[in-house]
């Protein structure tokens, strides 16, 4: 895995954050100037709000402690 992963919406939506919600994310995110089809996830973290930010940490695969030894919790 890469320091900082590529994440896409696409990538976002996979993860578990609704369509509609990820649109309106584009849309203030187009709406700022600040939007790319694919984009680091240290660059979208910053644009996001509190509460969006753990969709795309997901998506990249960041949002664990690290100790999971490669297992999935459910």
């Amino acid at each position: 895995m890469t320091a900082d992963p590529t994440i896409t919406a696409d990538d976002v939506v996979r993860a578990g954050a609704c369509a509609d919600g990820v649109h309106k994310v584009l849309f203030r995110m187009y709406s700022r100037g600040a939007l790319a089809a694919a984009m680091p996830v240290s660059v979208v973290v910053k644009l996001l709000r509190g509460d969006e930010r753990a969709y795309a940490l997901r998506a990249a695969d960041l949002d664990g402690d690290g100790y999971g030894y490669g297992e999935t919790q459910e």
